[in-house]
């Protein structure tokens, strides 16, 4: 915990610094969201810088402080405005419930002990390994959320970084919420925008509370985030059009890096933007630096899934090359067979309540019929996602679930806002106080559920996770909490066991197929039998082929 909260005094100004790169202005200087815009691009800078790295060498921790570094001294060296300090203040006091929670549980997400960890692990020791898709198929999806976490995983929090990366994403979905009260407090009338982040937010904090997300390294929390921050980009005032969609549609392909979810955003910036092409003449010289900035990010992905599988766009078999270190156009047929598979056979009434909850929404927020371009963005944005979860995803909703998320909040804000203005001028104010104080009961409370927060983390999490986060198992027999993907959870003990695959040694789960912290290469379902290094004298950093090829 005490550790974790050090390592965020560290990332929280160097984000907020990177963010500055790409959103200056006066604008992403006035109110809380586009704080939350800036962070959020600063820490996908940083992603994205790591990833390139990866490709050539191990990321180390001197490799996260060459990337940290700069933005650091160009956070500290901002001069910020005093709504921001209170904004980054109030960031910087979260984190202590935060780090609390997230650091002294275990953690017992399905996918981080499946994979997530593992690809972190990859990247940690040997960077980005061409044909390490050949181990599992899973590591054929790379993602610059895992470049990000891999630093952290050296030394003495080896096998702890899940709590502090989630955390951070997990930070930026709660700290609305504080501002929003603080701001009605000491203004009194909230904005529309505030007021959907604040629902927005809330809605995914407490969904990623349930599925135990939030201290994982998922990249589904960042993922989720994107298309708020996106909306608050395009309806900020005080830059042109095209900056504003030159600025969405780099940081839409930023997201794509972390997860391909993000695919439909960067869809919706790039039709904004040939519109916005097409519209004037004016400006297409600064459209097409930013749309180059945007592709460029996209080819370096497209080129790493290739060193990773052979194949730009796994499971799709579409540009996989024939060669003895890719898995092949038939292997990544099957793949998608069998997701196609899996996605059909999971909880389809997940898809039928996200779907309906999100028609539901759409038609309250249409009664209001209110000209606004956030809910005009809002809506385009949401729509195009959940479109793109039935067609590409096969309606599994949990995959993009904030797609399904950005109508409902929309929706609840229309309906605030609208009971807002009813109490704020009604002669008789409910349990006769004025908004404002009634808020203010709030932010007096606030302090007190987040000490309760630590104390119970205090209490109940083990000694040694008050310094460092607890670590994932990492040795046979070691005690594994784990929660499948229908929510039924169990203690166990993590049991490994060497398979020689052709000249490679895999440890293998024998119990499920999670492998939580185990030494590489541990994998499950290999790719082949015929497994060789291709440069044995190199180790695995000369990456895996098949053997006869």
């Amino acid at each position: 915990m005490l550790i974790t909260l050090l390592l965020w005094l560290g990332v929280i100004p160097a984000a907020w610094g990177y963010g500055k790169l790409v959103l200056a202005g006066e604008d992403f200087e006035s109110d809380t969201e586009s704080v939350i815009a800036r962070m959020y691009t600063g820490l996908l800078l940083m992603s994205i810088l790591l990833f390139a790295i990866a490709l050539f060498v191990n990321l180390s921790w001197w490799s996260g402080c060459i990337v940290l570094i700069p933005g650091f001294v160009l956070g500290v060296a901002d001069r910020i405005k005093k709504n921001n300090r209170v904004v980054l203040l109030v960031f910087g006091l979260l984190m202590v419930p935060v780090s609390a929670w997230v650091t002294t549980r275990y953690v017992d997400y399905y996918d981080t002990a499946l994979y997530h960890h593992q690809a972190i692990k990859w990247m940690s020791e040997y960077g980005i390994v061409k044909g390490v898709a050949l181990i599992s198929f899973r590591f054929a999806w790379l993602s610059s959320w895992f470049s990000f976490a891999a630093p952290f995983n050296h030394g003495e929090l080896t096998g702890r970084e899940a709590g502090i990366v989630g955390g951070l994403a997990f930070a930026l979905m709660l700290l609305p919420a504080l501002l929003f009260f603080r701001n009605i407090s000491w203004k009194g009338t909230p904005g529309f925008r505030s007021v959907f982040w604040v629902v927005f937010g809330s809605a995914l904090a407490l969904i990623c509370l349930a599925w135990h997300i939030e201290r994982s390294v998922g990249p589904d929390m960042m993922t989720w985030l994107l298309s708020a921050v996106i909306l608050t980009i395009l309806t900020n005032k005080g830059s042109s059009d095209a900056t504003r969609i030159g600025q969405s549609s780099l940081i839409a392909a930023l997201a794509c890096t972390v997860k391909p979810t993000s695919v439909p955003v960067l869809m919706y910036c790039t039709a904004l933007a040939l519109i916005q092409f097409r519209k004037t003449s004016v400006e297409r010289g600064k459209l097409i630096a930013w749309f180059a900035a945007s592709a460029s990010v996209i080819v370096l992905l497209l080129y790493a899934n290739i060193m990773a599988s052979g194949c730009p766009a796994f499971p799709s078999s579409i540009g996989c090359i024939s060669s003895d270190w890719s898995v092949g156009r038939d292997f990544a047929n099957s793949m998608n067979s069998m997701l196609h598979a899996h996605a059909l056979a999971g909880r389809r009434d997940q898809m039928y309540f996200a779907l309906a909850l999100s028609v539901a929404a759409t038609l309250v927020v249409a009664c209001f019929r209110r000209v606004n371009p956030v809910i005009r963005h809002g809506l385009a944005l949401s729509w195009v996602g959940i479109i793109f979860v039935i067609v590409a995803l096969e309606g599994m909703p949990r995959y993009a679930i904030g797609y399904f998320v950005l109508p409902v909040a929309l929706a609840g804000a229309c309906v605030f806002e609208w009971a807002w203005n009813r109490w704020h001028h009604s002669e008789t104010a409910p349990l006769g106080t004025s908004p404002r104080q009634g808020v203010s009961v709030f932010v007096v409370i606030a302090p007190l559920v987040a000490t309760c927060i630590v104390a119970y983390a205090v209490r109940t999490a083990p000694a040694n996770s008050l310094v460092l986060p607890l670590r994932m198992a990492h040795a046979n027999g070691d005690p594994i909490h784990t929660i499948n993907q229908r929510g039924i959870s169990a203690w166990t003990t993590l049991q490994l066991e060497p398979r020689q695959h052709g000249s490679v040694t895999i440890w293998m789960p024998q119990l499920g197929d999670q492998c939580f912290d185990a030494p590489l290469p541990c994998g499950y379902l290999p790719d082949t039998d015929k497994l060789t290094v291709t440069r044995p004298n190199e180790g695995f950093r000369s990456g895996f082929s098949r053997e006869g090829n």
